[in-house]
C-alpha cells in the first residue's frame, strides 16, 4: 500500500542563508521571525556547513531533542553541562535539553569544511533532565540488502541498541553503499525524507540531493538507494502528542498541534 499524501520539496526551493563562513539549508524558518514553520513535533531541520576553524555562536533550548548528524568533517561539542568531544564523519549524538541547557557547536578541522544535519523534535514532560547520547554509524556489508539504521527511537518502546527519543517518533539513516527497507507510517504520524546524497526511491518517487518528501497519512512504502544514495528519515507525530508545559517563548517550542 502506498500513501497518496506525498509531497516533494526540491532542493532549489529550500533556502540557503550564508552568515561568515557558515551557511545552512533551512528547511523551516528561523527561531524568532514571525511565522514558525514545522511539521508535527518536528520544528527545525537544517542542513549546515560551517568553514574550517569556525564556531557557532551558544545557544540555549529547552524541552527538545536536538539530533546531530556529522556528513561530513569533524565537529566539536561544548556546552554548559561540561561535556567537550568531537564527532567524526558518520557520528550521531541526540541532546536532550531537558529544562535547560546551552551549546556551541565547531568545525574542528583548520582546513575541511563541516557538514552536519541539525533536527530538533519536541519532548516530553518526562524529559526535564539534560542528557547526551551519541553513536558511530557502521554498515555491516555494503549492497541493496541493508536496511535502514536506527538513530533513536521513542524511549516507551521496548529496549534498542538505537538511542532513547523522549517522543513518538523514529529517526532514520540509510547509509551510502545502498539499502532498501519498509517504511510504515501509522495513522496521525509523518515521514520526512531528506536526500543527504545521491538519488534516494521514496515509493514511485526519486529524491535527488537535497530534496524532502514528506507523508502525512498512513502509509507503507519502500525506501532505497544505490552507490552514493544516503537518506534521513524522520518519523513523528502529526497532531494527539504530548510535549512538555512551559511558556511558549521558550526557544524552539510552538503548542502542539490540535
Amino acid at each position: 500500500m502506498t500513501s497518496s499524501a506525498i509531497s516533494v520539496r526540491k532542493a532549489a526551493d529550500i533556502p540557503r542563508h550564508s552568515i561568515d563562513a557558515s551557511s545552512e539549508r533551512t528547511h523551516f524558518s528561523h527561531l524568532g521571525a514571525a511565522v514558525r514553520d514545522r511539521f508535527g513535533a518536528l520544528t527545525v531541520f537544517n542542513d549546515d556547513i560551517l568553514g574550517p576553524s569556525t564556531a557557532t555562536q551558544p545557544k540555549m533550548y529547552e524541552y527538545v531533542e536536538v539530533i546531530t548528524y556529522v556528513v561530513g568533517g569533524c565537529f566539536r561539542h561544548d556546552d554548559a553541562l561540561g561535556s567537550d568531544f568531537v564527532l567524526q564523519q558518520g557520528d550521531v549524538e541526540r541532546f536532550s535539553f531537558g529544562s535547560g541547557a546551552a551549546i556551541m557547536a565547531t568545525n574542528n578541522s583548520d582546513s575541511l569544511d563541516l557538514r552536519s544535519i541539525v533536527l530538533s523534535i519536541d519532548a516530553r514532560d518526562r524529559a526535564g533532565t539534560p542528557s547526551i547520547d551519541r553513536r558511530s554509524l557502521k554498515r555491516s556489508a555494503v549492497g541493496r540488502d541493508q536496511p535502514l539504521i536506527d538513530i533513536a527511537l521513542d524511549d516507551t518502546l521496548n529496549p534498542s541498541p538505537a538511542m532513547s527519543l523522549h517522543q513518538r517518533g523514529r529517526v532514520a539513516v540509510g547509509l551510502p553503499g545502498g539499502f532498501e527497507d519498509r517504511l510504515r507510517i501509522d495513522r496521525d504520524d509523518g515521514a520526512y525524507i531528506y536526500a543527504v546524497s545521491g538519488s534516494v526511491g521514496v515509493g514511485d518517487l526519486v529524491l535527488t540531493e537535497g530534496d524532502v518528501a514528506t507523508v502525512t497519512d498512513a502509509a507503507d512504502l519502500k525506501i532505497f538507494g544505490d552507490g552514493p544514495a544516503h537518506a534521513l528519515i524522520v518519523v513523528v507525530p502529526l497532531k494527539d502528542y504530548e510535549t512538555a508545559d512551559r511558556p511558549d517563548a521558550a526557544l524552539g517550542l510552538l503548542p502542539s498541534s490540535p
